[in-house]
């Protein structure tokens, strides 16, 4: 037998997309925008409306489009005495990433120095937030 189709791979756009041209392609070219690894708050919150303003202009509609950043560690992190604690202030980011139109997560795993048990225990409670 032969192999039936496939649907096509969807397609994910890199870079500042505060720049017009990487917006614009988000928009007309892409499923989804992918903010850099160590972007802040404020730089994703900035790319998302960047990326909104094109959606206006080229008509279409903002909730189409994917939006995926890192969940990394933060200074306030860092400070944490507790795996809760930990857990808590990465729900806290992730809620306030999903407000502004975060749809997913890249966790790197490396960044938070924990055995695989805590980190299952991250993931999971992430997962239910």
């Amino acid at each position: 037998t032969t192999p039936g189709p496939h649907p096509a791979s969807p397609v994910w756009w890199g870079g500042n997309a505060r720049n017009q041209h990487t917006a614009r392609r988000v928009v007309t070219l892409g499923e989804g925008w992918i903010s850099r690894e160590a972007a802040d708050y404020d730089e994703i919150a900035a790319c998302i409306e960047s990326i909104h303003a094109a959606c206006e202009q080229y008509g279409r509609d903002p909730s189409t489009i994917g939006v995926r950043c890192s969940l990394t560690a933060t200074a306030d992190w860092n400070a944490s005495t507790t795996l809760d604690e930990l857990t808590d202030r990465a729900i806290a980011r992730a809620q306030r990433l999903a407000a502004i139109g975060v749809t997913h997560f890249n966790v790197p795993l490396s960044y938070y120095g924990l055995d695989l048990e805590s980190l299952g225990g991250l993931l999971k409670a992430l997962r239910a937030a």
